[in-house]
C-alpha cells in the first residue's frame, strides 16, 4: 500500500536529475526522485520521469515503493561501539512533535543506484559508522562547536536515524540569506572543534560550508555530518570528502588531520569572497 502524500513538503528528499555535459554542466532532464519516511519510520523511494512541478500528488504517492527495513536500517547491536537509543522523550516522540531536534536518516536518495550496483549494504553501514563516531565524541564531553548527539532513534530493534540538535541554516545557506558572522570568532570556533576531534584521535575528513551549521544565538559554528569521521590513520570507506574542499593532491583513502586543516584554510580564503553554487 502506498502512503498518501498531501504536500511535496511531506517528502524527505526531492530532486531532479540531468545528464552531464562535457564541461560538467547540466543538460537533458532525466527524472525526479524522492524519498519519504512515515510516522512509523517506514521508508519509501520513488522516481518519475517528469519535472517536479509537473507531478501530481497522486503520481508521487503511487510511485513510492516501500524499502525493506533490513536494506537500510542497521541493527542497534551490530556496532562494536556500545550504541544507545535516545531518551524516551525523544526516541518515542512522533516526528511532528520534535522541537529543536533533527533526525538524520540513512542516505536513501540514491537507493535505486545502490540496488542496481548490488551494494545496498553501504547504506546501513554508513549510518552505523556515523553513529559510532558521534557516540565516541559525546562520551568525552560536549564541545560547544560540535553537534550534540542525543542517541539513536530505534524502531523494531533497528537504528532508523540519529537524533541531533537542529539548526535552521548551514553556513552556505546562512551567507546566501545575506546574514553575516564575525569572521575571526567563527573561524576560531571551527578550529577549536577540529582540534578537539584531533585530540580524540579522530579526523572529520569532510569539512565544508554545507557541513557547518550556524548557531545564530551565539554567532558560532556547529560542525555536523560525521559520515567521513574516522580514527586518524584508519581507511576511509564510502564517504570521502566533498569536491572543492578536499586537500590538494590527496586521494582520500586514509583519515588524516591534514584533511581538516586544509579545509579550514580553504574556508578562511572562501570567506573573503564566498562563491555560491
Amino acid at each position: 500500500m502506498h502512503p498518501i502524500i498531501k504536500s511535496l513538503r511531506d517528502l524527505h528528499y526531492l530532486a531532479e536529475s540531468f545528464t552531464l555535459g562535457s564541461q560538467g554542466d547540466s543538460e537533458d532532464f532525466l527524472y525526479t526522485s524522492f524519498t519519504y519516511f512515515d510516522a512509523d519510520d517506514h521508508a519509501y523511494f520513488g522516481k518519475i520521469q517528469k519535472r517536479k512541478l509537473e507531478m501530481s500528488l497522486e503520481e508521487v504517492s503511487s510511485a513510492l515503493t516501500l524499502i525493506p527495513h533490513e536494506e537500510i536500517y542497521p541493527v542497534l547491536t551490530e556496532s562494536e561501539a556500545s550504541l544507545s537509543a535516545a531518551p524516551d522523550n525523544l526516541n518515542l516522540a512522533p516526528t511532528a512533535e520534535l522541537k529543536g531536534v533533527y533526525i538524520k536518516r540513512p542516505p536513501i536518495k540514491d537507493y535505486d543506484w545502490y540496488k542496481e550496483e548490488d551494494c545496498l549494504s553501504i547504506i546501513p553501514a554508513t549510518l552505523l559508522e556515523e553513529a559510532a563516531a558521534l557516540q565516541h565524541i559525546c562520551q568525552h564531553g560536549q564541545h560547544p562547536n560540535l553537534i550534540k548527539f542525543h542517541g539513536c532513534r530505534v524502531r523494531r530493534g533497528r537504528i532508523t536515524g540519529l537524533m541531533l540538535d537542529g539548526y535552521e541554516y548551514n553556513f552556505r545557506e546562512f551567507l546566501t540569506e545575506g546574514k553575516t558572522v564575525n569572521k575571526e570568532r567563527f573561524l576560531t570556533g571551527l578550529e577549536s572543534a577540529i582540534r578537539h576531534l584531533h585530540l580524540l584521535g579522530l579526523a572529520h575528513n569532510d569539512i565544508n560550508p554545507g557541513n557547518i551549521m550556524v548557531d545564530e544565538a551565539r554567532g558560532e559554528p556547529v560542525l555536523v555530518d560525521f559520515g567521513s569521521c574516522h580514527k586518524i590513520g584508519a581507511k576511509l570507506t564510502a564517504s570521502r570528502g566533498t569536491p572543492g574542499w578536499t586537500e590538494d593532491g590527496d586521494d582520500y583513502t586514509t583519515s588524516k588531520e591534514s584533511h581538516d586543516i586544509s579545509a579550514l584554510d580553504k574556508i578562511r580564503l572562501w570567506l573573503d569572497k564566498p562563491v555560491f553554487r
